[in-house]
């Protein structure tokens, strides 16, 4: 099939979200209307060699609909914002559909994890790099989680409400972290943890990594190695599969950026290159079972209580079976404690080492993030925390249920961040030595809200 004269036309409108988003909001909050004509502006400007992995932009429209009749008990306004344009096709499958299809074996998905991250450092970071302006805490990552949180609040009263959001502690999966406000409250008291996971530099970011964004148009090198994999082939043949499987090779492409920076937006987008690492978040922050809907969720709140929500994925599902993540991190066990792990697990370290050069006591990308590691953990847990406004789910009328079965999705999604942001501060305050096979450097700055272990113990 000839792709080169097919035409996508991609619509997004306040009549088709969940959420009321503030139609004069900026930056992070930048409603979805407004931010689909900043991605229109941020492909259309995008240089060499990035230029080529991202769609064209064509034509495109802004305009005002009347607000629909089932929307018009909740708004006194008379219309929605819309905006519609038009792009060229990209061909492929998405990775995450290619995962729920094929079930790949997890040296396979580190593979491609690793090739995506060469494509971004090489071809995508290596633009419009300035020196941090600092504040990218502030404005990027702590503000960002209020504000999506307050939103939450604002649409699901009944679910993402004070017993939920505003206690000191969550209890989840049965070990009792520190919740939200009370990490950022820590963050912003102590300077030094500040300055360990303020970024160095700002780039051009896709800014949208999710593997739902991106494509692979040739399968066959994968369909090779898995082949190999599963019929237990000699080692060598296996590695020469694996080698095979570059981003040239499967036509790596990307999708739907987020066309939103650190002070900046469409055309001049930049931000922390730390920000596209979200890879990872799909397999080792259980994304994909979350997003479509592979697990259980319960949630225990009352008044002055410590709230409860116990997550169970589904046994056997296809994600499960491909990534093969046992959550060691929750239980604070280390894959070097564990040998019959084989999942995501046991290739974070190898990926990270030789796209950090681990092994080179004078690697030029340690020392231009000396601090990679934890603000990777940092950063996944800023991604989950400020993203359940994304994942509330309307009924076909257009109305949304407030309860915690029918909003399990957002909920699920707000834990998994308060885990990464809980492990992230722990490494901070030298509770965690080793995160997945990687040292943690010894950071040596006590928190200044709260003694060493009070938060570690399971409940």
């Amino acid at each position: 099939m000839q792709h080169e004269n097919v035409i996508v036309r991609k619509i997004l409108s306040e009549a088709l979200i969940a959420v009321g988003w503030n139609p004069e909001g900026t930056g992070v909050m930048l409603p979805p209307f407004t931010k689909a004509k900043r991605q229109a502006e941020f492909l259309q400007a995008l240089p060499d060699p990035a230029r080529r992995y991202f769609p064209r932009v064509f034509d495109i429209l802004e305009r005002e609909i009347p607000v629909p009749t089932h929307y018009l008990k909740e708004t006194d306004r008379p219309t929605f914002k819309e905006l519609i344009y038009e792009m060229s096709f990209v061909p492929g499958e998405e990775v995450s559909r290619y995962v729920e299809r094929c079930s790949p074996p997890p040296a396979i998905m580190a593979r491609i994890y690793e090739q995506i991250a060469l494509v971004l450092r090489n071809d995508v970071h290596s633009l419009r790099r300035v020196a941090s302006p600092g504040d990218t805490l502030e404005a990027s990552y702590f503000r960002k989680i209020e504000d999506r949180l307050d939103l939450c609040r604002s649409t699901a009263p009944n679910t993402f409400n004070e017993k939920l959001l505003d206690t000191d502690h969550i209890i989840i999966n049965g070990v009792r972290y520190r919740n939200f406000r009370r990490i950022l409250g820590i963050l912003r008291e102590n300077a030094a943890y500040c300055d360990v996971l303020e970024p160095r530099f700002h780039a051009l970011v896709m800014g949208d990594t999710n593997t739902e964004n991106i494509k692979i148009n040739d399968v066959a090198p994968l369909v090779r190695a898995q082949a190999l994999i599963e019929a237990d082939a000699p080692a060598a043949d296996i590695e020469a599969a694996l080698d095979a499987i570059t981003a040239a090779s499967i036509d790596l492409r990307f999708l739907d950026p987020r066309a939103i920076g650190f002070d900046s937006e469409g055309a001049e987008t930049r931000d922390d290159p730390m920000y596209d690492n979200k890879p990872w978040h799909n397999s080792l922050g259980h994304y994909d079972e979350v997003h479509h809907e592979r697990f259980d969720l319960s949630v225990s709140v009352g008044e002055g209580r410590t709230p409860e929500v116990e997550i169970r994925y589904e046994p056997g599902n296809p994600y499960e079976h491909s990534y093969r993540v046992e959550d060691l991190t929750e239980r604070n066990i280390d894959i070097d404690e564990r040998p019959d792990v084989t999942g995501m697990e046991r290739y974070f370290a190898p990926v990270m080492r030789k796209l950090y050069d681990l092994d080179n006591p004078h690697s030029a990308a340690v020392a231009e993030d000396p601090h990679w590691l934890v603000r990777f953990v940092f950063m996944m847990g800023a991604h989950f925390t400020a993203m359940p406004p994304f994942h509330f789910q309307m009924e076909l009328d257009g109305s949304l249920v407030d309860s915690y079965l029918v909003q399990r999705r957002p909920v699920a999604i707000f834990c998994e961040g308060i885990r990464w942001l809980n492990w992230s501060l722990e490494m901070l305050e030298g509770k965690r030595r080793k995160f997945l096979g990687v040292p943690v450097p010894d950071y040596a700055v006590p928190s200044l809200s709260e003694p060493a272990l009070v938060d570690v113990m399971e409940a």
